[in-house]
């Protein structure tokens, strides 16, 4: 099946912002409809569905002043509270191309009017987000040296709109608990990480790691990731000049629960003024267990364009 879709989603939205805090009421009405060729016969060509959003995005932030370190800093607290509606409407003649049900992978992604990604479904919900947030910034430039999130999803109904038209309604009363923590260690080197708990409080996916970016040029990176089967990964990344114009970089992915490399690569540029020529090998584990193998040359000419090739 091929067509034509158009999405139109337009929206009104008031935000509040007296200085404690914002609140942000917002009415979107999203629009999708189709015309399709190569359909079965009898199957509708010209699928549309129309449906109202509602949401109230709202938060309050608390200071006070505080010394670290023999430093002036300041700390905030930043409660915040999002409540969407979207009512169900049937989808089922509509088509897939882009869309999937993702996840929610983050702190941030808690904070969404919607269930889907892509343009084809608006996911029917009616849920609370709640979620804290804390900072602390330094007095002296403003910059800020800690961030800490915590947050999760409460839903009020059962989601009945999915993918396909057997997919069983999601009756889950709320969402896995979602962590964030930044630490800005020194004006080069940061410290991140993710968690996700599951509800009965098992950890089921973490990520951590340092970056070092002097910002001549300089950046290296480690990361650890863990994820909900037990798979434990380490990606290292480099990028570093070897002369003016030379430029190298790498980056390895190393599987510690199989015990072998699941990406790597490595590349090497040429920097003129006004040219650029680079070469960069990769190798990727693919799901079958073989590799791929990837080699790309090329010249970008600058203002101009780009010209590359891959083997």
């Amino acid at each position: 099946v091929t067509g034509t879709r158009v999405n139109l989603l337009p929206y009104i939205e008031m935000p509040i912002n007296p200085i404690f805090g914002y609140i942000k009421p917002k009415l979107s009405f999203q629009s999708i409809s189709y015309q399709l060729d190569n359909v079965q016969p009898g199957e509708d060509d010209a699928p549309s569905v129309a449906v109202p959003m509602f949401s109230v995005d709202s938060g309050l932030v608390f200071e006070r002043d505080m010394t670290l370190g023999g430093m002036g800093m300041m700390q905030t607290l930043e409660p915040r509270l999002m409540y969407v509606y979207v009512p169900a409407e049937n989808q089922d003649t509509a088509p897939l191309f882009d869309t999937g049900s993702g996840s929610i992978s983050s702190y941030n992604v808690l904070f969404r009017e919607r269930r889907f990604f892509g343009g084809d479904r608006v996911g029917d919900d009616n849920h609370v987000a709640l979620g804290v947030t804390t900072r602390i910034l330094a007095d002296s430039d403003g910059r800020e040296r800690l961030k800490a999130s915590l947050g999760q999803l409460y839903y009020l109904s059962d989601r009945v709109v999915g993918l396909n038209p057997d997919d069983a309604p999601e009756t889950s009363g709320a969402s896995d608990v979602f962590a964030e923590l930044n630490a800005l260690m020194t004006n080069e080197i940061d410290f991140r990480s993710t968690f996700r708990w599951e509800k009965d409080g098992t950890l089921a996916n973490m990520s951590a790691g340092i970056q070092y970016d002097s910002g001549l040029r300089r950046a290296v990176t480690a990361d650890y990731f863990k994820d909900s089967f037990q798979n434990e990964d380490i990606r290292f990344t480099m990028d570093w000049p070897l002369a003016p114009r030379w430029q190298f970089s790498t980056g390895q992915r190393y599987s510690i629960t199989d015990a072998d490399f699941r990406e790597s690569s490595i590349g090497l540029v040429y920097d003129s003024c006004c040219w650029a020529v680079g070469m960069s090998a990769t190798r990727n584990l693919q799901s079958d267990g073989e590799y791929n193998d990837r080699f790309v040359l090329s010249l970008e000419l600058a203002g101009l364009g780009k010209i590359s090739t891959a083997q």
